[in-house]
């Protein structure tokens, strides 16, 4: 279909199509494929996304936003924020804001800020801060670890940096270098 000077006009001063009374045939088609084409942030909150991954080979360069899952498998050089899980068992160079973190055979160089479960894999290597509800190590972290609730150190696990969790759970054969603080409120008698 080819569009006359007249009808970039009228779309460009009424911002589309689908803001005019039906005329035509014409009309009314070009409304129909408009309206399909607008975002609209209430349907986009009521669709399950599918999880959008970047396959082995491929090398992201850039900030990435991502509404649904993401796994990379690939190479990330920038900041990623996802608003469910983010599954790495590839690089990220970046800093990591999400809810939920897999890192199986992963190296991430950046700081992680999740506001749900962190898990390391034996095979996982971090280069930063780690934030999350819940941190279960098995691989190494170089970063301050500070989880809300617990984090748990497997035998393989490594961490040079600060830890501080309201439960901590260090397996025998794990190595920490640095403080450790478990978060409780503790109450001292001084009237004795």
């Amino acid at each position: 279909m080819n569009y006359n000077h007249d009808d970039r006009q009228y779309y460009n001063n009424n911002q589309g199509y689908g803001n005019q009374s039906y005329g035509s045939q014409n009309d009314r088609m070009r409304s129909v494929v408009n309206d399909q084409r607008r975002y609209d942030p209430q349907m986009a909150q009521q669709e399950s996304f599918e999880p959008t991954v970047i396959g082995k080979g491929a090398r992201i360069v850039g900030t990435l936003e991502v509404a649904g899952d993401l796994e990379i498998q690939g190479e990330v050089q920038g900041d990623i924020t996802c608003q469910n899980k983010i599954t790495v068992t590839g690089v990220v160079d970046g800093n990591i804001t999400t809810c939920d973190v897999d890192l199986d055979n992963a190296i991430v160089t950046g700081d992680i800020n999740c506001t749900g479960d962190l898990h390391l894999s034996t095979s996982a290597t971090v280069a930063g801060n780690c934030e999350a509800m819940n941190v279960v190590c098995g691989g190494r972290i170089k970063g301050d670890v500070n989880a809300a609730e617990s984090a748990t150190f497997e035998e393989k696990a490594a961490l040079v940096g600060n830890l501080t969790a309201r439960d901590i759970e260090i397996q025998k054969g794990a190595v920490l270098q640095g403080s450790v603080n478990i978060r409780q409120d503790i109450y001292f008698d001084t009237d004795n």
